[in-house]
């Protein structure tokens, strides 16, 4: 994925510094926690239509546009991917 992806899903998601580690990884929420106001917003960004899925449709739906979860590293939005 582009790092400006994973920008944009930083701000989306109201991260914060402190959901970030040594500035190269980034703990990023479970699909499943997600409030439904988090998931609207991804529906948006991603332009999906939200009403043509049930919640577990639409977060596999997720999952496969590469929508992360759990401890990433190298994703941290404010640096660039290293060399």
């Amino acid at each position: 994925m582009d790092i400006n992806f994973y920008r944009e899903l930083f701000k989306l998601l109201e991260l914060e510094e402190e959901d970030t580690e040594y500035g190269k990884q980034i703990m990023w929420p479970s699909l499943e926690s997600l409030r439904d106001e988090y998931l609207d917003r991804l529906a948006d960004f991603l332009e999906l239509d939200r009403d043509d899925y049930t919640k577990e449709g639409f977060l596999e739906v997720l999952r496969k546009r590469h929508v992360p979860e759990g401890l990433m590293e190298n994703t941290d939005p404010r640096y660039p991917y290293p060399d």
